[in-house]
């Protein structure tokens, strides 16, 4: 055997000594499932019989598993019922590997919920169909309607001149009106259920019955009775007389009626003497000033 032969042995033996040395390296980076070499990953499909309270439900009635959680995790698509009650090859095909082990519940879905079925499964993502039977202890969900409210007012207190107004089955979301005598009384928002509350001062403070109305923007309205009270209270008793004041002075006592007439008379004739007395002095007087003029002058032929 020559050099050369011996060369390219060893050469071989390396290069096969390489690839062992790699596969080994791959198979233990791979992912091991509970010790036990590792399996091909796939998905997982169910078939059997539906029964809902004990009877086959309707054709095309709805199935779906979650693995874990269905909002969060991962949610089938639905698989559906023949006449005989039967569906077939569910499919859950989840694309996260790490979901092997974790539990499968089953559901009847349709438009207005979902009811779940007694029965649960372990994911094993080995690519295999299995046969399970659901049962359903609960109804297939139907359609609720919801409940209707009836519209009432209540005021509290329900005398006052300030009560609180109390509102139910207006329209949700709403905006509420609140008036009475043509007055506006204020507004308040509904809630989600069409229920308000709002305080509110009476339209007047004359005693006597006021209707309260409250209307929502939908025009949907009813109304109340408020009573304001009398506020004037009942009249009181009569008082006690006050003291008498001081009595007041007396006047000089007038003359009596003849003597007036009297003094009256010797009062005129005294005004009537003291007017021709200066009557008589100014003519006295106006004689005296002409004269004095008199002399004053020249005689009439000096001039």
């Amino acid at each position: 055997m020559g050099l050369n032969d011996i060369f390219h042995r060893f050469k071989t033996l390396a290069v096969i000594a390489s690839l062992g040395i790699l596969a080994l390296f791959l198979l233990g980076a791979a992912p091991h499932q509970g010790g036990v070499p590792p399996q091909p990953y796939g998905a997982n499909f169910f078939s059997g019989l539906v029964k809902v309270q004990g009877v086959i439900p309707p054709v095309g009635t709805k199935i779906i598993g979650c693995v874990a959680n269905c909002a969060e995790i991962f949610e089938s698509e639905p698989a559906l019922t023949d006449a005989d009650g039967n569906y077939v090859a569910l499919k859950l095909n989840p694309d996260d590997e790490g979901l092997v082990g974790r539990i499968i519940t089953f559901y009847v879905v349709n438009e207005f919920g979902r009811t779940v079925a007694n029965e649960t499964r372990r994911f094993e993502g080995d690519f295999n169909i299995y046969p399970l039977d659901l049962t359903f202890a609960d109804p297939i969900p139907v359609y609720t309607p919801p409940a209707v409210i009836p519209t009432t007012l209540s005021v509290v207190p329900k005398t006052g001149l300030v009560t609180t107004v109390n509102g139910t089955g207006f329209a949700s979301n709403s905006m509420v009106t609140v008036t009475s005598e043509g007055m506006d009384l204020g507004t308040a928002p509904t809630d989600d259920l069409g229920s308000f509350r709002l305080i509110i001062t009476a339209p007047s403070s004359i005693s006597g019955a006021y209707e309260i109305t409250s209307t929502d923007s939908e025009g949907t309205s009813t109304n109340v009775t408020l009573m304001v009270p009398d506020l004037s209270g009942p009249i009181g008793e009569v008082g006690m007389p006050g003291e008498s004041g001081e009595s007041g002075v007396l006047g000089e006592q007038g003359l009596p009626g003849e003597d007036a007439s009297i003094v009256l008379g010797v009062v005129a004739l005294s005004l009537a003497g003291l007017g021709i007395l200066i009557i008589v002095v100014i003519y006295l007087y106006l004689i005296s000033w002409f004269n004095d003029l008199a002399r004053r002058l020249p005689p009439p032929g000096i001039r």
